[in-house]
């Protein structure tokens, strides 16, 4: 016959073939194989997630001592640029009592020479002009080198050199204050 002729119950489709117990245990196998693999690959990724975040915690340690270290040297050098503001605005106090000392000497001295006409006074007075003329200098050339003189820069700073120099041809002019500067500025090369 036909099967299109068949009635439903004529044409029941035939049952699937039965699973053999060899298929459930590939299946089986297949299954515990892919899972395996996923424990796997699921181990590798929380190991490398663990060593990236340990080279992490590494080098933001590293970083954060970098930082530290930084902000030292930056209030170093804060403090040190405050202290020679202070030592040149002192100078600077300094030699304008000086030069304020310096204008009376000269006042005394043309009235001194008003008064006495004689050779031996007007050596004196010029003698005492040269000195006051010299500490002059010696003050100037002590302002310049701290302007220009910073400790360890000194090497190859051919100005720097030359200022000292000069000032060191004017060291005794300079006060206790001036001369103890001076020494710091030298041992300070």
């Amino acid at each position: 016959m036909n099967d299109e002729n068949k009635t439903p119950a004529e044409q029941t489709p035939e049952p699937p073939p039965e699973k053999t117990p060899m298929e459930e245990g590939r299946k089986n196998a297949l299954l515990r194989y892919i899972a395996v693999l996923f424990a796997v690959a699921f181990l590798f990724v929380l190991l490398s997630l663990m060593m990236q975040m340990r080279d992490s915690r590494a080098t933001i340690s590293e970083l954060n001592a970098a930082s530290a270290s930084a902000l030292k040297n930056a209030e170093k050098l804060q403090t040190d640029n405050e202290e020679l503001r202070t030592e040149n605005a002192e100078l600077k106090e300094q030699l304008e009592l000086l030069e304020e000392e310096k204008e009376q000497l000269q006042k005394a001295l043309e009235e001194a020479k008003a008064a006495h006409g004689d050779a031996a006074l007007e050596a004196q007075v010029k003698a005492a002009e040269q000195t006051q003329e010299k500490i002059r200098q010696a003050y100037e050339y002590l302002l310049e080198a701290m302007e220009t003189v910073t400790p360890g820069s000194q090497e190859g700073n051919v100005a720097a050199g030359k200022v000292l120099d000069n000032l060191e041809l004017l060291q005794e002019y300079l006060g206790e204050t001036g001369t103890k500067i001076f020494q710091s500025l030298i041992e300070g090369e």
